[in-house]
């Protein structure tokens, strides 16, 4: 589970698994979706941004494109975390 044993100086994540923790269990139970989220946190990209090749593009093929469940759970947990946690996430 992404959510236990959280650094709790870890502001970001602490407030992404207080107000998203069903957005984030459900992408850990795929694997497909765990590496789409983390390329977009390591990259930091949002939404389209994240297509480009030299970004997540690769990965979100690999997961099956933008309309495949892996994708569209990790973007929930991207939006999720942008619209709660703005200001912890910077």
């Amino acid at each position: 589970e992404a959510c236990v044993d959280v650094d709790p100086t870890d502001a970001c994540t602490t407030c992404a698994c207080d107000a998203c923790r069903e957005a984030i269990d459900l992408c850990y139970q795929d694997s497909l979706c765990v590496d789409v989220l983390t390329c977009a946190q390591r990259t930091g990209c949002v939404g389209v941004d994240c297509l480009a090749a030299e970004i997540c593009g690769p990965v979100i093929d690999a997961a099956g494109g933008v309309f495949t469940a892996p994708v569209q759970n990790a973007n929930a947990v991207g939006n999720c975390r942008g619209q709660n946690c703005a200001a912890e996430c910077g």
